[in-house]
């Protein structure tokens, strides 16, 4: 993205500002996604970046068997490692979502 890495990490204008310049997808944007939008997104190969205070990683699969809502999330920390792990959907507070959109 083009970030100095001393920074902290990107916020959601820098995120935003990547998507519509740097790889031009301008029908990205972020919004509040409910669970059912997520899945959309997921089944048309857009996974979604589902931040949370501090913090982003990737949605990238979806479960909806049981009676609690999961994602698939990739997520790069701990730097060099990362994780891939089910989170249930509204057990974390989301404070950007943001979708990947031509």
């Amino acid at each position: 993205m083009g970030l100095d890495p001393g920074t902290g990490g990107a916020n959601k204008t820098n995120i935003l500002n990547y998507f519509h310049n740097g790889i031009d997808k301008y029908g990205s944007n972020e919004y509040e996604a409910e669970f059912s939008e997520a899945k959309e997104e997921i089944d048309v190969d857009r996974p979604l970046m589902s931040g949370v205070k501090g913090h982003a990683r990737c949605a990238v699969g979806y479960s909806d068997s049981s009676c609690l809502p999961c994602l698939l999330i990739y997520d790069p920390w701990p730097e060099d490692v990362g994780l891939k792990y089910w989170e249930v959907y509204w057990g974390r507070k989301h404070t950007t979502d943001i979708h990947v959109e031509d």
